[in-house]
């Protein structure tokens, strides 16, 4: 199934199960999901298979590819999708080759748009045909030689206009090559999308990208047990406690991965003795059972020691009054 779904394999025409269950997984995906990556995952993820290497950082065949699936209605379009997916003897008719232009003319991007005056396309014999951005310097630039930040938001913008209602959009680090505004511009638009009825899901390192609706945020983080995801909205309670900066709760999410455990866990329950005398009325405060609190006083060597989740200690702190900074 992996294989299947991921080196463009053709799929046996039989009636076996297996192979109707992949068709349409593969049918489903290809219709209802765009992926894009951004242009160091391309670098990164490098392939030594040189049938493949033709197509990486080709922004031509990304853009192309999308229009022949979710634009193009000519009776061709089966054929034209297997050439392009096989890089052999691939041509447009003069028809497609102007209805492929006026698309993208139809869609310049807005951040762009006083850059360059228009879009043409170059029909190339057996090639991939050419995306030519035409300057209002009068120069003319083929798009897969421009900068890597143009180039992807060029292509992000002409998938994001293709997608209705019900569909997924995946983005690889989309900030990785923009500067700050045309990142806050593709936040503005990611937002739009939403509200269309369209998922989007994307990895992030800048604070530009992120969303005021902490409930859509998510953190990952490398553990020794491998990459956990935290879902922010299970740390309601902690916005009392840090305010409305998201990037205090990663802090503090981080900080608590790397804690020393067992400084952590006696210091909780030590900070709940202060408060409330008795295991026993703090177990009733927190809602927890007295052998977890007890847990938390022993050795770290000990088979019954446990580390106090994050989300038990912003309860502590809140209890108790204490800074969750100092109880960890």
């Amino acid at each position: 199934m992996k294989a299947a779904l991921s080196d463009d394999q053709i799929i046996p025409d039989n009636s076996n199960v297996f192979y109707k269950f992949i068709r349409e997984v593969r049918n489903c995906v290809g219709t209802k999901c765009a992926f894009l990556r951004n242009e160091s995952s391309e670098v990164i993820f490098k392939t030594e298979k040189q049938e493949r290497e033709y197509f990486r950082r080709d922004n031509t065949r990304t853009i192309l590819q999308t229009y022949l699936s979710k634009v193009y209605t000519g009776n061709d379009k089966v054929e034209l999708q297997k050439q392009i997916g096989e890089n052999k003897n691939f041509s447009l008719s003069e028809a497609a080759l102007n209805n492929f232009e006026e698309s993208l003319n139809a869609h310049i991007p807005e951040f762009e748009n006083g850059m360059y005056d228009r879009i043409s396309v170059e029909q190339s014999d057996g090639k991939l045909p050419s995306i030519l951005l035409h300057e209002k310097s009068g120069e003319i630039v083929d798009l897969n030689f421009t900068s890597a930040g143009r180039r992807w938001y060029f292509t992000y913008y002409f998938i994001k206009n293709t997608l209705e209602n019900g569909d997924l959009f995946i983005i690889d680090e989309p900030a990785a090559m923009l500067h700050p505004l045309a990142q806050k511009e593709v936040l503005k638009e990611i937002l739009q999308l939403k509200s269309r009825g369209i998922k989007v899901i994307y990895s992030t390192h800048s604070p530009y990208l992120i969303p005021d609706d902490w409930k859509s945020v998510h953190f990952v983080a490398m553990t020794d047990g491998g990459t956990t995801v935290t879902q922010e909205n299970k740390y309601d309670s902690l916005k009392q406690v840090i305010g409305e900066d998201i990037f205090n709760l990663q802090d503090l999410v981080e900080k608590h991965l790397k804690c020393d455990q067992e400084a952590v866990a006696n210091q909780c329950y030590h900070a709940l003795l202060d408060r409330f005398e008795t295991v026993d009325k703090a177990a009733e405060q927190l809602n927890l059972s007295v052998s977890t609190i007890e847990s938390w006083r022993k050795n770290i060597n000990s088979k019954k020691f446990r580390c106090p989740k994050l989300e038990n200690i912003i309860l502590i702190a809140e209890k108790t009054g204490q800074n969750i900074t100092d109880l960890l």
